[in-house]
């Protein structure tokens, strides 16, 4: 079942992507005081509070029942998959993730002409001297769309990949062998040992 659009769902939602709204809806006079009100806001900010719906009709100019009419109608014409909206993304960054027994590190990588998939096995001799070993692979990758940002997290893991144990680590996690909990505080040795294999 599909969750109901509603006026304070899709106010969150379009906060989110401030420079889609205002490339998508500029020039449209209708939805304009809208437009205005969300490419001024900072949503990111960390004390940011949803305004009210009074505090709303005041900083738009638009009543209840039009702000609610005009923010479902602006948040349908981007997910509607009958329209023919296009995501702009301006820039990309590539960040790799390492961890390995509570040591961690990361780097931004730029002009990476190949985005690594899970599997693919590393050689960073510039980690060496903190990790103690230079070898890693793919555990993951997630990409994250941050309005007109293209944001990809590499996550890198100690060692050379091996199909079977990542098909035996994602078994594990279907049938509730091992929690969330347990992928963030015990390393890949521990989660081998209690998954009843040797450590090494």
């Amino acid at each position: 079942m599909l969750n109901k659009i509603t006026l304070k769902s899709s106010l969150k939602s379009l906060l989110e992507i401030p420079k889609q709204v205002q490339r998508r809806f500029g020039e449209n006079k209708k939805y304009q005081s809208i437009v205005e009100f969300i490419i001024k806001q900072k949503y990111d900010d960390d004390n940011y509070s949803l305004p009210t719906i009074k505090e709303l009709e005041q900083i738009t100019g638009l009543k209840h029942y039009q702000l609610n009419k005009y923010f479902i109608e602006m948040y349908n014409s981007i997910v509607d998959d009958e329209i023919n909206f296009e995501y702009n993304i301006e820039k990309t960054e590539i960040y790799f993730l390492i961890s390995h027994n509570k040591t961690y590190s990361s780097f931004k990588c730029n002009n990476l002409s190949y985005i690594p998939k899970v599997g693919d096995n590393f050689t960073l001799p510039f980690l060496r001297a903190k990790f103690n070993f230079d070898m890693f692979y793919v555990y993951d990758v997630h990409h994250n769309f941050i309005d007109d940002l293209h944001r990809i997290d590499i996550i890198l893991k100690q060692g050379l990949f091996n199909s079977f144990w990542h098909h035996r680590l994602d078994e594990a996690k279907f049938k509730n062998e091992i929690s969330i909990m347990d992928l963030i505080n015990l390393n890949e040795a521990d989660i081998r040992e209690k998954l009843g294999y040797r450590r090494y």
